[in-house]
């Protein structure tokens, strides 16, 4: 679809994390058209991994225009 228009061919979709880009965790999916002024917005809570997917849950096509990722570093502490 147009940037400007909500594209139906996108969802639903998936946000997927993963710490060793094999084995994915689903964080959350969108049935909702994205579009111009539509983004997905996802807040996770306790989700950690190095690698983020999004991925169409049936047979189309993925259109981003934009794609922003926030989070912070990892506590890397050894537990005693």
């Amino acid at each position: 679809g147009r940037g400007d228009q909500p594209d139906p061919q996108s969802v639903p979709a998936a946000l997927e994390v993963s710490e060793d880009g094999s084995q994915f965790q689903l964080l959350e999916t969108r049935n909702e058209a994205f579009g111009s002024g539509r983004p997905w917005v996802s807040k996770p809570k306790d989700a950690t991994g190095r690698y983020l997917r999004v991925r169409v849950l049936k047979h189309g096509h993925l259109a981003l225009t934009e794609i922003e990722v926030f989070g912070k570093k990892a506590s890397t502490k050894a537990k005693k």
